[in-house]
């Protein structure tokens, strides 16, 4: 993680855009829809979190898994993560277990660093976007859903791990108010190239 990144991740928490998951914050229902990226480094310990929720509650963990390298980075069109339409693949598979498995909380789970957004250039800026745009398009196809929770799982370098609740709301918001001027945006664009 740069510290460009760093500093955005400090940023966003201050304004509390993102919290650190907890498990007060999250209705089980009768389960989640977990869409995830499938790395199996990071994976694990995302998926450990989630358990320990269910069984805080004195709940048995019923997860329902979507893993596509890239996760949630794929549902929105404009994703540049996403190569053959993954996105209404995913939005398929999860309105299908909605209506299958009687589950209508989504988790939609991406990390950071993730190498699919890694290799065609995606920053972590831009993952944020996607963010907002991955639940926009979730709620409209997948009807059935009641909750679709915005997660972030961020990868630090003294190995530890931690996941976040995004308020795409104000994500959305903070994203307008700090874009770069358009110049800059094309020269970041191309640099990034």
């Amino acid at each position: 993680m740069t510290e460009a990144e760093k500093l955005l991740i400090g940023e966003l928490k201050k304004l509390d855009i993102i919290v650190p998951l907890q498990e007060d914050l999250i209705e089980l229902d009768n389960g989640v829809i977990l869409i995830a990226c499938g790395d199996c480094d990071r994976l694990p310990s995302l998926e450990q979190w989630i358990k320990r929720l269910f069984r805080k509650r004195g709940l048995e963990p019923r997860i329902h898994r979507i893993y596509l390298n890239g996760g949630g980075a794929l549902i929105p069109s404009e994703s540049r993560v996403a190569r053959c339409n993954e996105g209404a693949t995913i939005i398929h598979h999860v309105q299908q277990a909605s209506r299958l498995r009687n589950i209508y909380i989504v988790l939609d789970a991406t990390h950071f660093e993730c190498g699919a957004a890694k290799e065609v250039g995606v920053n972590l800026r831009a993952l944020l976007k996607y963010k907002i745009l991955g639940k926009r398009r979730l709620k409209r196809g997948a009807r059935d859903i009641k909750k679709v929770y915005s997660l972030l799982h961020l990868h630090y370098q003294d190995s530890r791990d931690r996941t976040y609740i995004v308020h795409t709301k104000e994500l959305g918001a903070y994203l307008r108010r700090t874009a770069p001027p358009p110049e800059e945006a094309k020269r970041r664009r191309r640099h990034a190239a």
